[in-house]
């Protein structure tokens, strides 16, 4: 997690608030306190968006997962087509290859390419 990331996150929370108990380590409120002091802005705001922070982390984490499995299946279609092409299209092959083309750019579309 980014501090500064989440410092200028703090800023653009509008959304309306719910009240909820939290018990921090004396040392903890101690160190967010003088941080929020420092930068103009309450605990509370530090907190949530520190909070914003992580679950982005993972969401960013499970994206970039998900980006790979994408890229592998890629390469895998792309090796068939290949294959595909170079010796022919014939009766056992066709529906396959047509399938994987359309999988093909719809990646493709996904991806920006």
């Amino acid at each position: 997690m980014d501090k500064n990331k989440i410092i200028k996150s703090v800023k653009r929370q509008e959304e309306e608030k719910v009240a909820v108990s939290l018990k921090l380590p004396a040392s903890l409120k101690e160190q967010l306190q003088k941080l929020g002091e420092k930068e103009s802005i309450s605990m509370n705001s530090l907190i949530v968006a520190t909070l914003h922070s992580l679950i982005d982390d993972d969401c960013g984490k499970e994206l970039r997962e998900a980006k790979s499995l994408l890229l592998e299946f890629y390469s895998r279609i792309v090796h068939d087509i290949e294959g595909i092409e170079k010796h022919g299209l014939d009766a056992d092959n066709i529906v396959y290859y047509t399938k994987a083309v359309d999988m093909k750019k719809q990646i493709e579309a996904l991806r920006g390419v």
